[in-house]
Parts: structure tokens; sequence; C-alpha cells
């Protein structure tokens, strides 16, 4: 009887840890940078983001390249603050 009660536990853990690798195997990319473009219309600067922030998309960028936009004159996001993430003060 414990013997069953192991096995099913053993069995129950395999399934989780199976689980857990296909959803790693699946997950997107962990972007650390985003960089918004201008947009045409408005004439407006792009916008830096973290990269899971959900106010902007655009393209991924290195940190090297975060630092970069910012030191010319590229935005930097009022809600989630790359600025403050990178170090960057005014």
């Amino acid at each position: 009887m414990w013997l069953d009660r192991i096995q099913q536990a053993i069995a129950e853990v395999e399934a989780e840890e199976q689980r857990q690798q296909k959803e790693a195997a699946h997950a997107r990319p962990v972007v650390g940078w985003r960089i918004q473009a201008r947009h045409m219309t408005d004439n407006r600067d792009g916008y830096l983001h973290v990269g899971d922030c959900h106010m902007g998309g655009g393209r991924a960028c290195t940190r090297e390249q975060a630092l970069e936009a910012l030191t010319a004159g590229v935005k930097a996001c009022e809600f989630c603050r790359p600025d403050t993430e990178l170090g960057v003060l005014e």
C-alpha cells in the first residue's frame, strides 16, 4: 500500500517537471529593453521601455543600445522608467 502511494507521488512529481520543461521551452525570451519607433504623424521622438512594459512595443535592444538611445535624446517611458532601471539620472 505504501509502495503504491510512493510510486504515485513520484509519478506526479515527474509529470509536473515535464510540464514545467514544456512551458520553459515555449516561453518567450526575456527582453531587457525596447525602443519604440518615432511616430511619423506627429514627428514625436521615440520612447525607450523596459522589456516587459505594457505601454509600448518596439524593437528589442541591448543595455548598451538603450543607454546610447537615452543619451541621444530618446525619451524614457514615464510608466516603466527605464532610465531609473539603467541608473541614468538627469
